[in-house]
């Protein structure tokens, strides 16, 4: 996924180097946050699955 750069400005130049970097951060916290989502609900899911198994090896 590319993210695209305000004109004439590379991530490499040292003076501008914040301003690319919160130029690019908004979209990247929003997949961190749905990967964290994903990542919960996963887990979730897991403990559940474990807790069956659990169930079932208990009768």
């Amino acid at each position: 996924m590319e993210f695209p750069l305000p004109p004439s400005r590379t991530p490499c130049e040292v003076g501008d180097a914040d301003g690319w970097w919160s130029a690019t951060t908004p979209p990247l916290n929003k997949e961190a946050r749905r990967m964290k989502e994903i990542l919960g609900l996963l887990i979730l899911l897991l403990q559940i699955v474990k807790a069956i198994l659990d169930l079932l090896n208990r009768q």
